[in-house]
C-alpha cells in the first residue's frame, strides 16, 4: 500500500472526502505514534558503524535501542545499558562493555574506535507524496489506517470514535510487539527516546 491508497481507504472508512488539507498531518502524527509504540521487524534498523565516535550521533528516527554489539578481536560482544553519566564514566578496561543514550547520541565506555553494530527501533520513513510507502505501511497497513482514523476523530472532535480507534490501534501494536518479541528470541529492549 502507498500513501495515496491509504488516503482512499481512510476516505472510505470515514465516508467523506473533505479531509485532504489535513491528511498529511494525520499520516505524520500516525508515523510518530507508530515509532513510539511498535517494536517489530518492520521498524527495526540495523546499522554498522565502522569506527565508533564518542559520543556517536544517532539517527533522528531513533526511538529505542535493542542492542549494541562491539567487534573486539575476533568476537562480538553485546554491551550493557547503564543509567547515569557517573555510572558510565566509572567503567575502565581495554574494550567497551557498556553504553548510555542521551538524547540522540550514544556513549560507550571504555571508549575505543571499534566497529559497532546498533540495532534499534525507529520511526517509519516519511511519506512525502501519494506514491511513497515505507516498510510499516507495506507490511502493516492497518496500523496506518487506524492511526489515521484516530487523528480524524480528534480532528472531527469525536472523542468516542477516537477512543475506539485508539483501542484497535493499541491492540494491533500489542499483538505485533508480542510476535516481534517472540521472533527476536525474547530480547528485552533497553533505554530509549520516545
Amino acid at each position: 500500500m502507498n500513501k495515496g491508497e491509504l488516503r482512499v481507504l481512510v476516505g472510505e472508512y470515514l465516508k467523506r472526502t473533505d479531509f485532504t488539507a489535513v491528511f498529511d498531518n494525520w499520516v505524520r502524527f500516525t508515523s510518530v505514534r507508530i515509532g513510539r509504540a511498535l517494536r517489530g521487524q518492520d521498524n527495526l534498523e540495523v546499522e554498522v558503524i565502522a569506527a565508533l565516535a564518542n559520543p556517536q550521533p544517532l539517527s533522528l528516527q531513533f526511538r529505542q535501542m535493542r542492542s549494541v554489539e562491539s567487534q573486539q578481536l575476533n568476537s562480538t560482544y553485546r554491551l550493557q545499558a547503564v543509567d547515569g553519566a557517573a555510572n558510565l564514566l566509572a567503567l575502565t578496561g581495554s574494550f567497551p562493555v557498556a553504553y548510555r543514550i542521551e538524547g540522540f547520541s550514544l556513549q560507550v565506555r571504555p571508549f575505543q574506535a571499534l566497529p559497532v553494530t546498533l540495532a534499534y527501533w525507529k520511526e517509519p520513513d516519511a511519506l512525502p507524496d501519494d506514491s511513497s510507502t515505507n516498510a510499516v505501511l507495506e507490511a502493516q497497513p492497518m496500523l496506518y489506517l487506524y492511526g489515521c482514523l484516530v487523528e480524524a476523530a480528534i480532528w472531527a472532535q469525536d472523542p468516542g470514535s477516537a477512543s475506539g480507534y485508539l483501542s484497535v490501534f493499541d491492540n494491533e501494536v500489542a499483538t505485533l510487539n508480542v510476535q516481534g518479541s517472540e521472533a527476536n528470541g525474547g530480547d528485552t529492549p533497553v533505554m530509549g527516546v520516545g
